[in-house]
Formats: C-alpha cells, sequence, structure tokens
C-alpha cells in the first residue's frame, strides 16, 4: 500500500487489524476502533452516504456520514457473492485479529465464510455479529432500524411526555449496539492475547438497547422492595423514583433534579421570592423524595419562569444537578466542547468533526482522517501480512 494510501493512525490501538463488514446497524463499533488507531478495511460497501460535501475535494470521499464513520479506515470493494471476492475476504480475514459484521443470520455460512470457516487458517480469529435480534430465534430473520429498536427496547417509553414519545436524536440505539459490538471485540482480542482462542460472539441489538433502561429493569427486579408496580406505566421523562424530568423553561427545556442536595434549589427559590420554599430550605435528600410530587411541581413551577440557558448556568454555580437541553446548534457552540477541543479540523480539508470521546494519554491517537481511499486488493494485503500469532505492536512477528 501506498505511503499516502495509509492513513495516519496511531492510537492505544496501534496494529490491531479490524475486517469492517458492518451496515449503518455496527458502522460506529469500527470508528470507535479506527479512531483509536486500529487498522480498518471496509470491505464492500458504502454505507448510508450522508449529504455530500460543499467542497469538491472533500465530496469526493462522500458524505457527511462517511466523514464520520469512515474516518481512517481504507475501503476495499468486494462483492462476496463473486468467488474471486470471497477468496480474497478469506485471505484478508487470514490476518485480521477482528471482525465485526452485521450481516443477515446464516449469509455468510451460506457463503462458506462465517468464523468457523475462517479458524481452519486464524484460530485466533475474534468476530462479533451484531444483528437486529440475534443469529437464531423466532426474530432472527427480521429487519429494523434506529426507531424500531427504540420503541421494541423500551426507550421511547422513557423519552418524550407521557402522551407522545420522541425518538432519541441520532440514531443512538444503533450507536448502543455499535459501542457495545466494539467492547465485545476488544475483550475477545484481549482474552487472545492473554492464552485463550478465537470466539464467535453473538450480539442482539435488541438486547442491547432493553439493557439500556435502567429505571424499568429496577422497577422490574425489585418489585418485593420498591413501592412500585413491576411493570412501569409510561411517564415520558419522569423517572421512576419521580426525582428526574425534564420540562419546559420560558425559553428552551431543561432536566430537573433536587436531590441531591435540594436545599440548595429552595434556598434559591426563597430568594427570588417563591411561596413555601423557605420552609424546605433545611429539607434532607430522603425528605423531597417522600414529598416529591410537591417538590417537582414546585421546581417545574419555577423553571418556567427561567429561560433554560441563564438556569443552567446559575444552577452549576449554586451545585444544583439541572441539565439543559441544547439544541444541535448550542451543542457546536458549546463553551465545554470548545474548552475540550472535542471538534477538531480533519488536517488538509475544511471539514471539522468531532474527534474520539476518550483521550489517551500515554498513547495519544492522531488527528481525525478522512474516509480512506478505494484500495486495490493486493495493497491491503501487502499491508497486512500474515503473522505467526497476535502480537500488540504494528508488524511485529509478521511473515509474509
Amino acid at each position: 500500500m501506498s505511503e499516502q494510501a495509509k492513513p495516519d493512525m496511531r492510537g492505544p490501538l496501534a496494529g490491531l487489524r479490524v475486517v469492517d463488514l458492518t451496515n449503518d446497524l455496527g458502522r460506529f463499533a469500527t470508528k470507535l476502533l479506527a479512531e483509536s488507531g486500529a487498522s480498518v478495511v471496509r470491505v464492500g460497501r458504502d454505507g448510508d452516504r450522508g449529504p455530500a460535501m460543499r467542497d469538491a475535494d472533500a465530496a469526493a470521499l462522500g458524505g457527511l456520514l462517511d466523514w464520520w464513520y469512515d474516518g481512517g479506515k481504507i475501503r476495499l470493494p468486494l462483492d462476496l457473492d463473486d468467488p474471486a471476492a470471497r477468496e480474497t475476504y478469506r485471505r484478508l480475514v487470514q490476518r485480521a485479529d477482528l471482525v465485526i459484521d452485521s450481516e443477515r443470520p446464516g449469509r455468510l455460512r451460506a457463503l462458506g465464510i462465517d468464523h468457523s470457516a475462517m479458524t481452519a487458517a486464524n484460530p485466533s480469529l475474534v468476530q462479533v455479529s451484531l444483528t437486529p435480534f440475534g443469529q437464531d430465534g423466532p426474530w432472527a430473520q427480521w429487519h429494523t432500524s434506529d426507531l424500531v429498536a427504540a420503541a421494541l427496547g423500551g426507550v421511547l417509553s422513557v423519552s418524550g411526555s407521557p402522551e407522545q414519545a420522541i425518538n432519541p436524536y441520532g440514531r443512538q440505539s444503533l450507536q448502543f449496539g455499535s459501542f457495545m459490538a466494539a467492547i465485545c471485540g476488544l475483550a475477545g482480542v484481549y482474552a487472545v492475547r492473554a492464552g485463550g482462542i478465537g470466539q464467535h460472539i453473538d450480539l442482539s441489538l435488541h438486547e442491547v438497547v432493553a439493557t439500556t433502561i435502567e429505571q424499568l429493569w429496577f422497577q422490574y427486579w425489585f418489585a418485593d422492595v420498591l413501592p412500585y408496580p413491576p411493570i412501569a406505566p409510561r411517564r415520558g421523562a419522569l423517572h421512576w423514583l419521580g426525582a428526574y424530568d425534564v420540562k419546559a423553561c420560558r425559553t428552551g427545556w431543561q432536566m430537573i433534579c433536587p436531590t441531591p442536595i435540594p436545599g440548595h434549589l429552595f434556598a434559591w427559590m426563597a430568594e427570588e421570592g417563591v411561596g413555601g420554599a423557605a420552609e424546605r430550605a433545611a429539607m434532607s435528600a430522603a425528605e423531597a423524595v417522600a414529598d416529591i410530587d410537591e417538590v417537582m411541581r414546585m421546581t417545574a413551577e419555577f423553571v418556567a419562569t427561567k429561560d433554560s440557558g441563564a438556569l443552567f448556568l446559575e444552577a452549576q454555580r449554586r451545585h444544583i444537578a439541572f441539565g439543559e437541553v441544547q439544541t444541535i446548534a448550542q451543542v457546536a457552540a458549546n463553551p465545554q466542547h470548545e474548552f475540550r477541543e472535542f471538534f477538531q479540523a480533519v488536517p488538509g480539508t475544511p471539514v471539522v468533526r468531532p474527534r474520539s470521546p476518550v483521550r489517551f494519554h500515554g498513547t495519544p491517537a492522531g488527528p481525525p482522517q478522512p474516509p480512506g481511499p478505494v484500495a486495490a486488493p493486493a495493497d491491503v494485503l501487502s499491508g497486512w501480512p500474515i503473522r505467526d500469532r497476535p502480537e500488540a505492536g504494528p508488524g511485529a512477528g509478521a511473515r509474509r
């Protein structure tokens, strides 16, 4: 592979070889690995292309979603229905540490390139198959989407208002699944490098999403000790304790929570002349929870008189656990993001995009990368010489 074609990838996963056989269901998983320095080869598809860039040179590498999901990945067009392409895929996987796929259950097995077929040549191979509902069972062949996953997994039961659900912005259910796929893949590779053998991890998006709904599971698991029904009624954003909710301000919205120190909130309300607030300024968290309906009613009426941005900043100053619901424009201009240099320019391009959410001081990753160029199979294979055994360092123990 030419030096020009090689992405500038450094970081804690440098040397890790990953085959990306995902659609939008798992595309975020390999993005996380690439941003941490793994060498990721994206096989045979373009994903869900976003709006094209205005700059002609940037647009040639895809749309906004391509830059977000595929920065730093090498693109290898392969049609796996073609026998010659499948042979190239076998040679590629023989050199890989990890495969992450979101293929329809049974497809890779029918093509003779599933994990069990690959381990004869690469017994250390770890593969994560992220599918809508798992590899088998009555729903295995069902399709999904971010909205369907949120509805079936329970997210929509704890979003929006009691009257109307709102799917979280930004494909959050798909991102949950991808995040777990990355964790499972790295855990598998870690086990191999600790002396274990390769493994195939069957990961269901439905199960991943369902396990994120903390407030519903607590009611179900602890019905014998909590004074709530085990099957939670729909209450929108209101937490099962009743102490967290999203409420309208004079402008904007705010997540309100009077605990853990309700006295800070009621002292502020008393300063503003809210009736009954001064008597509650010494209230403990347990006392607030015991009278939570009235506490939340007073709090909601108070925040309705404030602009959300000013309310949040003052609440932060007073150590009150409020959170502003921000627009996309507000997130882009957030001073915390500016201070942490969260939005960074891709070197040599007009594109600014979020960096990896995690920083490693000992093994810092390189700068954000554009989507890699389309590469020829021979170039990709020569860049991944066969290794005698998995190694942590790039190229260590390598042979052709």
